[in-house]
């Protein structure tokens, strides 16, 4: 009986692994007669089969050839040029090569056998897998690609449905510092760029957050309202921070470290207002509203409506702790109304309105 001794099979040419995939693999074999002798410097037939799945497999790709062995009794050919190979998807499936020889050179062929091809060149892979290609040193795809799903619906798909944080492990990197981390909430559109406008955000009902060390700073809702230091935002700008000890909210509207604007921590529900062109400013609940400068109290009204000059405890309507001035006046007002008083520049004296006349308090 002829025998055939397959020493190396599914060798990539390595003169070109790198530059451009050749589409062709190596096959050598060692052809023996019936005698065990060997088949030197002999023209052969041989007929190399592709099977998919197993030995008996479908045949995807056939090629037929008639090489010469030397004086070893080895043949030496490269198969895959022919039309086929290309569209073999090497990820789909296992494949065996099935080799055929007539000693005869020609195509009745009495020597057969069949050996699984345990690895696939990369280049090989990449190229004929229909979707990446190798060009010098990379190697590139104009299709999807999925890490974790089998069916991306972007060009670059993670999915990660065994996490158990919030962040799905997919980080650029420049180092230990400098990273970006994608949160695992479901974002369509995380980033865009349309109309030379960029954005960034959501494109379903799904909140956006920027962190910082890991914890929410910024928060805005599918409504819109924006969240400062809460999640939870009841306004369109919303700022909290339960951790401040002080009396003041760190929000400061300034210009320089001498004119600025800060928003007392007391529940205020609507701290400015304007409804039919009247503008209105304080609290609306029982908490007092007061006017500072110099970060002391000049003005304080409590939430009986008592107002304090000087004082934060008022005792009347109006309660002033300190001098109080009337500009004295030559005349006495016109049209007053019981309760009036002034100070008369002529008399030098307090006038108080009765009702009927003007009254001196002494």
């Amino acid at each position: 009986m002829k025998k055939v001794f397959t020493i190396l099979v599914a060798v990539l040419l390595t003169a070109s692994v790198f530059a451009q995939s050749p589409n062709k693999m190596s096959y050598q074999a060692v052809i023996r007669d019936a005698s065990d002798n060997l088949v030197v410097n002999q023209t052969v037939g041989m007929q190399i089969s592709i099977l998919q799945g197993s030995t008996s497999g479908t045949v995807v790709y056939l090629e037929t050839q008639t090489p010469m062995t030397n004086d070893n009794g080895l043949v030496s050919i490269e198969f895959g040029g022919g039309v086929g190979f290309d569209t073999i998807n090497w990820a789909n499936d296992s494949y065996f090569i099935k080799t055929e020889t007539d000693l005869t050179g020609g195509s009745t062929y009495t020597i057969t056998g069949t050996s699984q091809l345990l690895s696939v060149p990369y280049a090989l892979y990449a190229e004929n897998s229909g979707a990446w290609s190798v060009n010098a040193d990379s190697v590139y795809t104009m299709k999807r690609v999925g890490i974790g799903t089998s069916s991306p619906t972007s060009k670059l798909y993670v999915s990660d449905y065994s996490s158990t944080g919030s962040v799905i492990p997919l980080t650029l990197s420049r180092g230990s510092i400098n990273r970006l981390d994608f949160s695992m909430s479901a974002i369509s559109t995380l980033i865009k760029s349309s109309n030379k406008e960029f954005k960034i955000g959501t494109s379903d009902a799904q909140p956006f957050s920027i962190l910082t060390n890991l914890s929410t700073r910024l928060y805005v809702n599918s409504d819109g309202d924006i969240g400062i230091g809460t999640s939870s935002p009841t306004s369109k700008l919303y700022v909290s921070d339960y951790s401040s000890t002080g009396s003041v909210i760190p929000l400061t509207l300034s210009r320089g470290s001498i004119n600025r604007l800060d928003f007392s921590m007391s529940a205020i529900s609507t701290l400015i207002k304007s409804s039919n062109k009247e503008f209105k400013i304080g609290t609306s609940d029982a908490q007092p509203f007061s006017i500072l400068t110099n970060l002391s109290t000049r003005l304080y009204v409590n939430s009986d409506g008592d107002i304090g000059i000087g004082t934060t405890t008022p005792a009347r309507k109006l309660h002033v702790n300190d001098v109080m001035r009337l500009e004295p006046r030559a005349t006495a007002p016109s049209t007053p109304s019981k309760g009036d008083i002034y100070m008369d520049d002529t008399t030098n004296k307090l006038m108080v309105y009765d009702g009927t006349t003007w009254q001196a308090c002494w």
